[in-house]
C-alpha cells in the first residue's frame, strides 16, 4: 500500500469517524427533548388540576363570599364540570382529526371547515354550558360582587 492509499484510508475513516460522533449526538439530544418535552407536558397538566382550587380561594376572598354563597358556587362548578366532562371524549376526537390535517402537505381549508362544521353543535352546547354556568354564579352574586366578578382577571399569562 503505497503513502497515497494509506492517507486516503486514513482521510476516510477519520470522515466516518466524526460523522458516526456527530448523528450519535445529534440523536442522543434529540431524544433528551423528547423526554423533556414529556415531563413539561406533565407538569402542565399537573398544574393545571391544582390551579382551580387556588383560583377559587383567590376569587373567594376578593369578592369576599359568604359561606352559602361559596357552597352555591361550588355546588355551580360541579356541575360545570360534569357537563364538560360530557363532550370530552368528543373533543378528543375533534383534536384528533386536526392534527391529522396538520400533518399533510398542504392545508386543507375545506376539510377543516367540513370538520369545524360536523362539531359545530358540540361547540354551541359547550358555550351554552359555560354561559349558563357564569349566569348562575352571577346570580348568587350581590351587585358589588357581580360588578367585581366581571372585572376579575386571572393572573395567567395565558388570559391577559
Amino acid at each position: 500500500m503505497n503513502l497515497k492509499a494509506s492517507k486516503k484510508v486514513g482521510t476516510l475513516m477519520l470522515t466516518s469517524l466524526l460523522c458516526g460522533m456527530l448523528f450519535s449526538s445529534y440523536s442522543a439530544i434529540a431524544y433528551d427533548r423528547s423526554e423533556h418535552s414529556s415531563r413539561m407536558e406533565s407538569s402542565i397538566k399537573h398544574e393545571r388540576g391544582n390551579h382551580m382550587p387556588r383560583h377559587f380561594k383567590k376569587m373567594v376572598k376578593y369578592l369576599k363570599l359568604s359561606e352559602e354563597q361559596q357552597e352555591q358556587m361550588k355546588s355551580i362548578r360541579e356541575n360545570a364540570s360534569e357537563n364538560r366532562a360530557q363532550f370530552k371524549q368528543s373533543m378528543q376526537g375533534f383534536h384528533d382529526e386536526i392534527e391529522a390535517l396538520m400533518g399533510t402537505v398542504e392545508f386543507d381549508e375545506q376539510g377543516f371547515n367540513a370538520l369545524y362544521a360536523q362539531y359545530q353543535g358540540e361547540f354551541q352546547e359547550m358555550a351554552m354550558q359555560k354561559a349558563k354556568s357564569k349566569h348562575a354564579i352571577l346570580q348568587i352574586l350581590n351587585k358589588e360582587q357581580q360588578e367585581k366578578f366581571l372585572n376579575f382577571k386571572r393572573k395567567s399569562p395565558r388570559y391577559n
